[in-house]
């Protein structure tokens, strides 16, 4: 009897030692994660086939379960003080770090997660959860954060308030119609573009310095605030930019908005702007020196002066309604499009046409000249860059009083041929100003003769040749051709 009491006692001590035994384990029911966790000797530190209560709870430092192919990271909760968790490129579907209340460093993306809950790690300093199937994201328990990064998830609602030391947040590509940062006070980095958002104002965020809100449904956006670099708002439904109070501001990207007027004029240290597609009617860039590279093509611009844009290195003005263009004093031009406009003059002798990687004026069928550096290299290279009814010419001044010569104003200019000697005569008393072109458009003569019916002219010095001469009489003029013999 004695001895069936000793037997009963003893087999209920193992039971119990046991149960005692399991209940020290972590319950790892992946076996990829459980495998890893087991062959890791700074882990596993007593090398069994289980990892202890104890064991993981005295694991600190880096833990990384990236590409191990786990599906469930059930058992993670008894790490409590690990700082990093890399477990990136997985099957994770759900991910519960609410106990892990030492973690700072969080890369969970490009796994299958519908699921993220890290109230608990209130020291976190960043996380990147991209790449997931996320709908819902609250980090507004986590005050230490700097950096959230959770681009292409399916988000609707994503809570950031209350993170003044976040200066990163990248949520584009979601699914988000309203967004508020207005507490995120150090904020440098903003990219919330592929969204649906309707309304974007960050004012409130005095460090920023770049702001992609581009491809949304935006209708307002308050980007005023004087630390703002690089702004980009395509693909938007604006009417309305206001950009006067981004004094720093060096990129614009406004294209494909419904913009009918931009002012760029405080933003003097612009050096990129790029407002295609919209239905601008002017465009003032007179304070813009500093600008290199300028698309502004199909608006609805009658004119373009750039004159003050020297820097300029890359301009596409197509699809507008310009008559006249003149980039001679752009010498550090490389790339001009100015194709499907109305230009009647175009001058592109800027000295640098052989370091043209792009030209085109195709599309201008009132366009019969234009000026380059080498009439020669400009047939040879841009042969495909103009109208059939278009010639290159390192003059066009000469192209134009070929044009207009032997035109009847009541102007006669006899005899012609001449040695050199001939007269200009008038049909009534009127001031003349008399000015006298050779073949390559030097003017080679000029006088201003008052109240004159006629006035005579020695050129008998001159070489041999065609010459044009152009009289001003009162509001009349007229180019007459000559030859000198």
């Amino acid at each position: 009897m004695n001895n069936k009491f000793t037997l009963l006692i003893v087999i209920i001590a193992l039971v119990g030692f046991s149960n005692m035994a399991e209940a020290q384990n972590v319950n790892i029911p992946d076996a990829n994660f459980k495998s890893y966790l087991v062959s890791n000797s700074l882990i596993n530190t007593n090398m069994d086939s289980e990892i202890q209560v104890s064991e993981a709870a005295a694991y600190t430092g880096l833990l990384n379960v990236s590409s191990k192919n786990i599906a469930n990271l059930t058992g993670i909760e008894a790490f409590t003080a690990i700082t990093t968790l890399y477990c990136a490129n997985n099957q994770l579907t759900s991910l519960n770090l609410s106990s892990n209340t030492a973690l700072e460093n969080l890369e969970c993306e490009n796994n299958l997660l519908t699921s993220l809950n890290v109230t608990g790690a209130t020291a976190l300093d960043y996380v990147h959860c991209f790449t997931n199937r996320l709908t819902n994201l609250d980090v507004s328990g986590n005050p230490a954060l700097t950096d959230v990064t959770c681009y292409d998830n399916d988000l609707t609602n994503l809570n950031v308030t209350g993170l003044v030391n976040l200066t990163e947040l990248y949520c584009y590509d979601n699914q988000l119609t309203s967004l508020n940062v207005s507490t995120n006070t150090a904020l440098a980095t903003l990219k919330c573009h592929i969204n649906q958002l309707t309304g974007l104002n960050v004012s409130a965020n005095t460090s920023l310095v770049l702001l992609d809100c581009s491809n949304n449904q935006l209708t307002s956006l308050n980007a005023s605030t004087p630390s703002l670099v690089r702004l980009y708002c395509s693909y938007n439904p604006l009417q309305n930019l206001n950009v006067a109070a981004n004094a720093a501001l060096q990129h614009l990207w406004c294209d494909s908005n419904q913009l009918s007027s931009l002012n760029v004029s405080t933003n003097t240290a612009l050096t990129s702007l790029h407002c295609s597609i919209n239905q601008l009617s002017t465009l003032n860039l007179s304070t813009n020196t500093a600008l290199q590279a300028l698309d502004c093509y199909d608006n609805n611009l009658s004119s373009l002066n750039v004159s003050a844009n020297l820097a300029l290195t890359g301009l596409s003005c197509a699809g507008n309604q310009i008559t006249g263009l003149n980039v001679s004093a752009n010498t550090a031009l490389m790339e001009l499009n100015c194709s499907g406009n109305q230009l009647t003059s175009l001058n592109v002798k800027n000295g640098n046409n052989t370091a043209f990687g792009f030209f085109s004026a195709t599309g201008n069928p009132n366009l019969q000249c234009i000026e380059v550096d080498n009439v020669a290299y400009s047939n040879a290279n841009w042969a495909i860059g103009k109208d059939a009814t278009a010639v290159y010419s390192a003059n066009c001044a000469v192209i134009s009083i070929r044009g207009l010569a032997n035109n009847n104003t009541g102007i006669l200019i006899s005899p012609s041929p001449s040695t050199g000697i001939f007269t200009v005569e008038t049909n009534h008393v009127s001031d003349m100003n008399i000015s006298v072109f050779d073949m390559t458009g030097k003017c080679v003569y000029q006088k201003h003769s008052p109240a004159m019916l006629s006035q005579a002219i020695d050129l008998s010095s001159a070489s041999k040749g065609v010459y044009f001469v152009k009289v001003m009489a009162d509001d009349h003029h007229t180019i007459k051709k000559i030859v000198i013999q």
